[in-house]
């Protein structure tokens, strides 16, 4: 896939799915897909998916795992400069399933999602925000 964004430039990404049966009586297919993406202000994007059927069924699973560094330039009209800033997202998530009654199933999930910020770069206001210590661990205040 190619990929144009006035934010993040050009780039380009790929994935791959495959599904399949456990055993050959699965009612249902398990399926893996990974992907990826770059960009030309080094952002990146991989992750992948595991999605599993077993037992005749009786029991489901998916893990899914995405990580990520986006770099963004935003240009305003409205502002004197761009906004530059770096966004790193990580997320994980993992479910286990145990089928009850026809399509009824109970189980069990996690999730996780961890995002940071970083204005090392951008407008000289976001830095002297930076410096007096305005905007902390990547939480943007409301300067309204």
């Amino acid at each position: 896939m190619l990929i144009s964004d006035p934010t993040n430039g050009f780039g380009g990404g790929a994935g791959l799915l495959t599904l399949y049966r456990l055993n050959e009586t699965a009612e249902v297919d398990s399926q893996t897909a990974v992907f990826g993406y770059y960009t030309t202000t080094s952002s990146w994007k991989w992750g992948f998916e595991q999605v599993l059927s077993f037992a005749e069924d009786s029991f489901r699973s998916t893990t899914t795992a995405i990580f990520g560094d986006t770099n963004n330039n935003f240009s305003y009209p409205d502002l004197p400069s761009s906004v530059v800033y770096g966004e790193r997202q990580d997320r994980v998530m993992a479910n286990f399933t145990y089928r009850v009654f026809r399509d009824l199933f109970v189980g069990v999930s996690y999730r996780y999602a961890g995002t940071s910020f970083s204005f090392d770069a951008g407008s000289e206001e976001i830095r002297e925000f930076k410096a007096r210590g305005v905007i902390l661990s990547g939480a943007i205040p409301d300067l309204g």
